[in-house]
């Protein structure tokens, strides 16, 4: 809605608009919004029907934070191959970050979210109006400078995004962004925190960070996927099961590759991450043996940052609250997805110490030790991780009374048998090849 989307960038700026005055992170900041009225959530109020992958959150404070602790490379860039043999390769972008706004501006993105945010039958055909392509384009400007290419978004005007690379060594870098006709050198005011390739070279991200560290820079990771075929996202499973893109759409992980889910919690004291590895294995345990092959890393000396591809992980965050109140609770995941294949890229949850301390009872803090030997206390944090890794599998929230599920907020705290249907019709049963079985060899 461009009349909506002016008056968000009057709020921020103050006055009135006009083009050639817009300076470069309010323009940024206005492309957020859009985005965000399209994709936003996270574990939201019981009557949103957007679904749960939380790409662009407005908080109050440094979204620094997200990232203290991990480990981050700024310098390898990507792989010279990669572009360099990917020019006629069609890629879609997902974005996941944070920034920091003013609560007025944030109310107001609340409400024009309720007016705008389709019902689930529709959400597939309003994903698909808003999904942008780029290619990859090689920059003649001189014959004798180091090559340069742009990632550039497929589109007829002149106010698409291009990502400008410059070749380093065996990689390249992230030169400049550009957005319309606004042209974003990379310095350190704005600056790339983290490359990230998948290991089979189907998707690139990058982190980058807008504003300089202590002055609560805005955190966007922009995560490209190659496009495979023509397909979409489609009603593919029995439609009384809500996943994330709307009911029967079906989204998962690849079913034939291991998936590997690391606890990162080195900047935080909070003690029940410990069982963050017990409750993300109830659905391997429960549901998904011989079906996906996934496992639950902790004590891992090293993360890195939530938009790294190769590694899914829960992320324990410390002293740290979201405004978005109705989007994000005490833990929310973020997910990447191909739109083409349907499958998930990648996906982390994110758990929100402070959050989770303002939701416990009057007379409990985090700070008290006895909180730690309360078993319903526990039980209600191992209940989060188990329901949020119910959303990085695929479910959407369940809401209808007459159906138990720990994907509602009505209190069950164990896995029911629409969270086992589900799952399992996302998630069918592996069938090993009889010439496979036969083939194991002398006993």
């Amino acid at each position: 809605d461009k009349y909506y989307l002016v008056n968000l960038i009057q709020m921020y700026n103050g006055s009135s608009l006009h083009s050639h005055e817009v300076s470069v992170i309010p323009l940024f900041k206005s492309i957020c919004f859009l985005i965000m009225i399209l994709f936003l959530s996270a574990c939201p109020s019981k009557n949103d029907s957007a679904p749960v992958s939380a790409q662009l959150i407005p908080v109050k404070g440094n979204p620094m934070v997200f990232v203290e602790g991990t480990v981050m490379d700024s310098e390898s860039g990507i792989n010279a191959a990669i572009i360099e043999e990917s020019l006629d390769e069609e890629w879609v972008v997902n974005i996941r970050g944070f920034f920091e706004e003013k609560q007025e501006v944030v109310d107001s993105m609340q409400a024009a979210r309720q007016r705008q945010v389709a019902p689930d039958s529709d959400l597939v055909s309003k994903i698909s109006d808003s999904v942008k392509k780029y290619k990859f384009k090689e920059i003649n400007d001189d014959a004798e400078s180091a090559k340069h290419f742009s990632l550039e978004e497929e589109t007829e005007s002149d106010e698409g995004t291009k990502f400008e690379f410059q070749k380093n060594g065996d990689s390249y870098l992230l030169a400049a962004m550009q957005i319309g006709t606004h042209k974003i050198p990379m310095d350190e005011t704005i600056k790339v925190l983290h490359y990230s390739v998948k290991n089979d070279q189907s998707a690139i991200s990058l982190l980058v960070r807008f504003g300089s560290p202590e002055n609560n820079p805005s955190l966007i990771s922009y995560e490209f996927v190659k496009v495979k075929g023509t397909g979409f996202l489609q009603a593919q499973l029995n439609t009384i099961y809500k996943y994330l893109y709307g009911p029967g759409v079906k989204v998962a992980w690849d079913q034939h590759k291991d998936l590997n889910v690391t606890v990162c919690d080195q900047n935080t004291s909070f003690l029940y991450s410990r069982h963050a590895h017990e409750a993300a294995l109830v659905w391997r345990q429960e549901v998904l043996e011989g079906r996906l092959n996934y496992n639950v890393s902790e004590d891992v000396e090293i993360c890195p940052p939530f938009s790294d591809l190769n590694t899914q992980s829960i992320i324990h965050v410390k002293d740290w609250i979201v405004v978005y109140k109705e989007m994000a609770t005490a833990a929310f995941a973020t997910m990447t997805v191909n739109y083409t294949t349907s499958e998930f890229v990648d996906g982390d949850i994110m758990f929100l110490e402070s959050e989770w301390e303002e939701s416990l009872p009057d007379n409990l803090s985090l700070s008290d030790s006895t909180v730690y030997s309360n078993s319903y206390i526990l039980e209600r944090y191992k209940r989060t991780i188990t329901h949020e890794m119910g959303h990085f599998f695929g479910l959407h929230h369940q809401f209808d009374d007459s159906t138990p599920s720990i994907m509602g907020y009505s209190g069950v705290r164990e896995l029911t048998e629409y969270d086992r249907e589900a799952i399992q019709a996302l998630y069918p049963e592996i069938q090993v090849e009889e010439e496979e079985s036969n083939n194991l060899g002398p006993q």
